[in-house]
């Protein structure tokens, strides 16, 4: 299975962080060259890379990891969701893979990030829980879950 993780996180500040680590992939728990693997970070900004990805490499699945809502400051206010929103609809146009979110903000927010991306699933768990959702893709079985519910779905650990 081949994954794409695309961090939307474009900003340096606040501190860079990045929820789905290589080190943290579904291959260290499935192992071998038959279970699910991560293509590299894409930066979702400029679409353009990511839709090359696509092009390069087809993905089966693509997780977006999104760190922060907005930047927190009332005076002069950044709403970063709007550019996560952008890659997945970049990401829609070429591909018709699963889209699953990620990360901080979507673990204080999934029910809006998946109405706002249109998302297939959201993990608001632990990085391990993302494996746990990709074996259950692998084998047809996301649906039986725990914490998901048909059209989106949010697994908890």
């Amino acid at each position: 299975m081949n994954v794409l993780i695309v961090s939307t996180n474009t900003t340096a500040a606040p501190l860079p962080s990045c929820r789905w680590a290589p080190a943290r992939s579904p291959r260290r728990r499935t192992g071998g060259p038959r279970g699910p693997r991560a293509r590299p970070h894409v930066r979702a900004r400029p679409c353009a890379a990511l839709k090359r990805e696509c092009a390069l490499h087809p993905p089966d699945v693509a997780g977006f990891s999104i760190r922060n809502i907005d930047n927190n400051d009332v005076r002069k206010p950044v709403a970063y969701y709007r550019d996560a929103a952008r890659a997945i609809a970049a990401f829609r146009a070429v591909s018709n893979a699963p889209v699953i979110l990620g990360g901080p903000a979507v673990a204080i927010m999934p029910e809006a990030f998946l109405a706002l991306t249109g998302a297939s699933f959201a993990v608001t768990a632990r990085a391990s829980s993302l494996a746990l959702l990709l074996e259950a893709l692998g084998r047809n079985t996301a649906d039986e879950l725990p914490g998901s519910s048909a059209p989106a779905h949010c697994p908890r650990a």
